[in-house]
């Protein structure tokens, strides 16, 4: 009898042990990985109104003792901002406005280039854009290139060229231009 008490025993500590290394086993698992759950994240995009990001070209009209820059909308026809922006400078370049609107940019000034940057919009123009009238007819034409170059970003800034050098003084007047150029800058130091 003490064999077989011996046996169940021996047979009783086996499963007493394999029954701990069961459990054991159990306890020590790694933990599932979860994914923690997406932050619900709700998206409010800016909105600019549509009236400030149109692809406009700006004329002047005149107001008796001063003049204004008066923006004329634009159909948006092309798909890039380089695109749409070459597009209003070949329409204020080539065309004439209607008989209450001007432009003081000299006939025969072309657009050379244009390109938009992360850091603005460069406009480089012929050196036709230098030539005659006083310090309104400067202000002026300084004036329609910004806020046209700004019409689709009124904050961005403009760096103006003449001939592919930045323009430091336009015109006989010497106004300086500050580089780059905002809509902000512009009102600042020039009145028109």
């Amino acid at each position: 009898m003490s064999e077989t008490r011996q046996l169940f025993g021996k047979v009783g500590v086996f499963f007493v042990m394999a029954a701990l290394l069961v459990g054991c086993e159990l306890f020590e698992q790694e933990p599932a990985v979860v994914d923690p759950p997406e932050p619900n994240v709700v998206e409010n995009p800016v909105v600019v109104p549509e009236e400030l990001v149109s692809p406009r070209v700006y004329w002047l009209k005149d107001e008796g003792d001063r003049l204004s820059l008066t923006p004329t909308k634009i159909a948006a026809v092309q798909e890039t901002r380089e695109a749409q922006l070459t597009s209003l400078f070949e329409e204020l370049l080539s065309t004439t406005p209607d008989a209450e609107l001007s432009s003081t940019i000299p006939a025969g000034t072309e657009l050379l280039s244009l390109t938009v940057q992360p850091d603005g919009v460069v406009v480089n123009l012929s050196e036709d854009f230098q030539l005659g009238g006083g310090s309104s007819s400067m202000m002026g034409r300084l004036g329609q290139v910004v806020y046209t170059a700004t019409s689709l970003d009124p904050d961005a800034p403009v760096w103006l060229q003449i001939e592919g050098e930045p323009l430091e003084l336009l015109g006989g007047e010497g106004l300086e231009i500050a580089q780059p150029m905002t809509r902000e800058i512009f009102t600042t130091e020039f009145d028109l």
